[in-house]
């Protein structure tokens, strides 16, 4: 089996990318529902979450407000630091348990979706990492489109991770996403098709 991290700026389609290698037969996995899970109520990241933030952090069901949360860490950097030392640890276990499972269970090719692939200490894990990257005004025009958040808020997202260009850098490989649809799938299954056929193809 062969891993992949796939990763790359906000709005730069990332999930886009993760869907298609999946309907082209990867098993994938994505790090923020991961980083969900880890929080949830009954969770050790939930209590460590609640003690660190303060109880208002919860909401009426019990959960973290992941709303509120995310406000407040976008908006302060100390806030974001404090989150990510709590999340990104577990993250990195369930990532692993994942893998584990997908290779046991014979899988060819496991691809996790992780906007902080590199943040947050993740590329170890993987044989490869892939970057989806975009030009920032396509980033923009996406992030405004399918978030509905300000203009502010999308800089602040896209502050806290790290420049494009520096995970471009030390990406395997770079998919940009600055075309259409139907030019993001040629460039995903090329890139497929650079695995080795060993990998890509299961037995029927």
């Amino acid at each position: 089996m062969i891993s992949i991290g796939l990763t790359g700026g906000y709005a730069t389609g990332k999930s886009t990318v993760a869907d298609m290698l999946r309907d082209l037969g990867a098993v994938v996995v994505n790090a923020d529902e991961l980083s969900r899970q880890v929080i949830r109520r009954g969770q050790k990241g939930w209590r460590e979450t609640a003690d660190r933030f303060g109880e208002g952090i919860v909401g009426p069901d019990g959960e973290i407000d992941r709303a509120l949360l995310g406000a407040r860490v976008f908006a302060d950097p100390e806030q974001r630091r404090l989150l990510e030392s709590i999340i990104h640890p577990k993250v990195i276990v369930a990532v692993r348990e994942a893998k584990e499972r997908a290779a046991a269970a014979g899988e060819a090719v496991f691809v996790c979706e992780a906007p902080l692939l590199f943040e947050a200490g993740l590329t170890e894990e993987f044989d490869q990492v892939w970057v989806v990257a975009a030009d920032p005004d396509r980033q923009l025009e996406r992030a405004s489109a399918r978030d509905q958040l300000t203009g502010e808020a999308i800089g602040q997202r896209m502050r806290a991770q790290m420049p494009l260009a520096e995970k471009a850098k030390l990406a395997d490989l770079v998919i940009w996403n600055n075309g259409d649809l139907e030019d993001l799938r040629h460039q995903a299954g090329e890139a497929w098709r650079m695995l080795p056929s060993a990998l890509t193809k299961k037995d029927k």
